[in-house]
């Protein structure tokens, strides 16, 4: 039977919330970080015809040229420690960004992706796995791990899934260490992660390590 979470003095997280309170449960942090919610702003595109059938054409033309170079562009995520390639659509989150968190990626507000960076220290990468690992299972149901290749270094990969009130999330999460700091890329889908395959793919295959 799967857990439900819960913060604090075990009150129900508001729907704005679960995003940021699932991510904080997977990383085991005992204080919640300050992530704003993902939320979409639909614009809404309209063609201005003009009175010639010639103008009209071309305008409408070059409108739905520009719509379309938009829409099918993939999206490229770069600082000073990380980069990687994102879906054609999702957006870079607008919200605070407060260590560990380093960035969010949103395709709505309840389909998105985070990453985090931690400096390990003195401590083991394997040993913070572990830890991980059990926070994880202590939240949710890990059905599926393994060891992938992420950026020429050995990667640890593990999906689960999370119920949060009456909604069930999916999640997968990729760490990975270099230069005595270790990186989680997170995603969490309201659907199946087999749904979500090609996200994560391009986003993986491309994650890179400065």
């Amino acid at each position: 039977m799967v857990k439900k979470p819960s913060i604090g003095k075990k009150s129900k997280p508001s729907r704005v919330d679960k995003s940021k309170y699932f991510i904080d449960k997977v990383l085991g942090k005992g204080r919640p970080s300050i992530i704003l919610i993902i939320i979409i702003i639909l614009i809404l595109v309209s063609i201005a015809y003009v009175l010639t059938a010639n103008n009209d054409i071309s305008s409408t033309s070059t409108t739905k040229n520009q719509q379309n170079k938009t829409t099918n562009s993939i999206g490229h995520y770069e600082d000073k420690m990380i980069s990687f390639n994102y879906p054609p659509g999702w957006k870079v989150s607008q919200g605070t960004v407060e260590p560990p968190l380093m960035v969010t990626i949103e395709k709505n507000s309840t389909n998105s992706f985070s990453v985090f960076s931690e400096d390990l220290g003195n401590k083991n990468f394997v040993d913070r796995l572990q830890e991980w690992r059990e926070n994880i299972a202590s939240q949710g149901d890990i059905y599926y791990e393994r060891t992938i290749n992420v950026d020429g270094v050995t990667a640890y990969d593990v999906q689960s899934t999370y119920t949060v009130g009456s909604s069930k999330y999916s999640s997968r999460g990729i760490a990975i260490e270099k230069n005595k700091i270790a990186y989680f890329i997170i995603f969490v889908f309201d659907g199946p992660l087999i749904d979500y395959k090609e996200v994560m793919d391009l986003v993986i295959n491309s994650f890179h390590v400065k």
